[in-house]
């Protein structure tokens, strides 16, 4: 299933379904699918999304997780990197599950 973001409006899809995101769920998924198929650590999720050095960051993956993929017990888009952060796959590219060591698909 297609997935879709706008920056310039705001506005995300799973599909031809509308995400209701908050604004920092947005912010969170901009910053993702702007560096995509890249491992983001915590830290600088935290700095570029949040604006600081430290603060709680799974309960906002765990809801956005929720809401873009379609079973998000079993992600195929926005994956844990364990040790290291988070990675979010486009419908486009092939997510590396058993070939790329250390990629989780849950929290």
């Amino acid at each position: 299933m297609a997935r879709a973001v706008d920056v310039r409006l705001r506005l995300a899809w799973k599909g031809y379904e509308p995400l209701d995101l908050s604004s920092r769920e947005f912010d969170l998924l901009e910053y993702l699918a702007g560096h995509a198929e890249r491992t983001l650590t915590r830290d600088e999720l935290l700095r570029a999304v949040w604006g600081y050095t430290s603060a709680p960051l799974t309960r906002t993956v765990a809801k956005l997780r929720k809401k873009v993929e379609d079973n998000p017990r079993d992600p195929r888009h926005l994956l844990t990197v364990h040790g290291s952060g988070y990675r979010l796959f486009r419908d486009s590219q092939r997510c590396p599950h058993g070939r790329d060591r250390g990629v989780h698909r849950g929290g």
